[in-house]
């Protein structure tokens, strides 16, 4: 049952990877917490999911896996998209602080995009589920994109 299981979780992993993993870029901030405001290194298994996406997190070469970061460094990378995990609505999770800056691309655009915790933040197989919602989600990203 193990094997088997470990088996069809590499399926499904490299279906994802075959689908989404040499698509456009999208540099993204993925926030941890809003208060201090924390996000995640590219050391992290969030990461791994993003870069399986297709995404770029702007944070990925810091030094800290977990490291505090202000509101004028995201500003700096303009992210097209700001990922968060939770349970409820983004502004129940820490995102109302971007949508009262209008020059950020993620709000222009509003690339907001919330993934359930049990499915990333966890290292279970049930991270697959995350990263199949996360590469469809950036995938709706990339089409607001002007050609």
């Amino acid at each position: 049952a193990a094997r088997q299981a470990a088996a069809d979780f590499t399926t499904r992993l490299e279906a994802l990877r075959k689908r989404y993993f040499n698509r456009p870029p999208v540099p993204l901030f993925y926030q941890v917490w809003e208060k201090p405001l924390m996000t995640i290194n590219d050391g992290q298994i969030i990461s791994d999911v993003i870069r399986l996406c297709g995404g770029k997190n702007i944070f990925g070469d810091a030094k800290l896996l977990v490291p505090s970061v202000d509101i004028e460094a995201v500003l700096n990378a303009n992210p097209e998209a700001i990922v968060t995990s939770g349970a409820g609505p983004a502004e129940e999770n820490g995102l109302h602080i971007w949508r009262k800056l209008p020059s950020l691309l993620a709000t222009s655009r509003d690339n907001f995009i919330v993934i359930d915790s049990a499915s990333i933040a966890r290292n279970s197989p049930r991270i697959l589920e995350g990263a199949a919602l996360l590469c469809a989600e950036l995938d709706k990203v990339r089409a607001k994109r002007k050609p």
